[in-house]
């Protein structure tokens, strides 16, 4: 995933699988040269509140059949070779994701104050039980989880990830209409950051 804000370009790790896609594509004439994120069913105009996952959600509705299919961006990359590539398809493996960094005083503590508040905690909260209950237990145990995944990084298998996809985006719609409702505008990002939480309960 790139932008046309990121100057970094993919290095020589690259050319192994990899598919360039421009995200926030309908919020600019510039173009880089590879697939942008407004073609097909999208939602590149929401760039600035969901960020690299606007390329998200047009990897899940306009590409197919990948045995894995992830994500990197802009200069978060999950740098696996070929070698393991291999590996993870020998070993049949889930999912990889990024290492998970170490929080002294808890999840929640970190993200509180910092990216959300605790409104949109709670709401994050709601919306989860209402899309599906059984996660529920999940975003409860990651509120005092003292490790968190960050930078929505993850390389899976394509069934879970459709599975993830159908779920994160329904959270994250029933959370946008509430912003709207209330008349909140936000262009921070915030999006994002609730992508991440959501990879964590998973």
């Amino acid at each position: 995933i790139t932008s046309h804000l990121d100057s970094m370009e993919p290095g020589p790790e690259a050319d192994k699988g990899l598919f360039p896609l421009q995200v926030g594509a309908a919020l600019t004439d510039i173009r880089k040269g590879c697939q942008t994120d407004d073609t097909g069913e999208t939602i590149s105009l929401k760039n600035r509140n969901y960020c690299e996952c606007t390329g998200l959600y047009w990897m899940w509705k306009n590409t197919c059949g990948q045995k894995y299919i992830g994500l990197e961006h802009y200069r978060r990359r999950l740098m696996l070779g070929d070698a393991a590539i291999q590996e993870i398809m020998d070993r049949n493996l889930d999912m990889v994701v990024g290492i998970p960094h170490f929080c002294p005083y808890g999840v929640k503590h970190m993200v509180l104050g910092e990216v959300i508040t605790e409104r949109e905690w709670v709401l994050l909260k709601e919306c989860v039980k209402t899309v599906d209950s059984s996660y529920e237990k999940y975003v409860e145990k990651l509120e005092s989880n003292y490790f968190h995944i960050s930078c929505n990084l993850v390389l899976c298998k394509r069934e879970i990830f459709d599975k993830y996809c159908s779920f994160a985006f329904s959270v994250a719609f029933r959370i946008e209409d509430y912003f709207v409702q209330h008349k909140i505008e936000r262009n921070d990002r915030y999006m994002g950051y609730i992508f991440e939480y959501m990879l964590n309960i998973l």
